[in-house]
């Protein structure tokens, strides 16, 4: 809502790292609210639209309601030490899905951000790896190749 468009997206990263399983997002946004990040009517707002969200535009593999093979925000170390985050990774049945979260337009360095994470998966010996960005403001999801 008022926010800048970066403090939305640290505010909305910040709100997803801690759901886990989707009746995590009442906690999660009113968290956010009780510690400043926004006001009660954004929360409101967020919990409305990332409720929705979830509900119908992620896949249901994304945010299973066991939350089994679940992880925010995992950090995986390259061959060299480069450290990286990505937003959500769920692992299931042998298969990685790696999913980022964006609040801007796209950019194609997105693009060789989730291949990197992708790639590290696999450099991990994970056969079935694939990997999505989820524009939130416009609800898209891309799926990287």
């Amino acid at each position: 809502p008022r926010a800048s468009d970066r403090l939305r997206g640290t505010v909305l990263h910040g709100i997803l790292s801690r759901v886990i399983v989707p009746s995590d997002l009442h906690d999660a946004v009113w968290d956010a609210c009780r510690c400043g990040d926004i006001d009660s009517s954004q929360a409101e707002y967020y919990e409305r639209w990332l409720s929705g969200a979830i509900r119908s535009e992620a896949p249901g593999e994304w945010f299973p309601e066991d939350g089994k093979g679940v992880s925010n925000e995992v950090t995986l170390i390259s061959a060299d030490g480069e450290l990286f985050r990505p937003d959500r990774v769920v692992e299931k049945d042998g298969k990685v899905i790696v999913i980022d979260y964006k609040t801007k337009d796209k950019e194609s360095r997105y693009i060789r951000q989730v291949r990197r994470y992708m790639d590290l998966y696999r450099d991990m010996g994970r056969r079935d790896v694939r990997g999505y960005l989820w524009y939130l403001a416009s609800g898209e999801i891309q799926q990287i190749k």
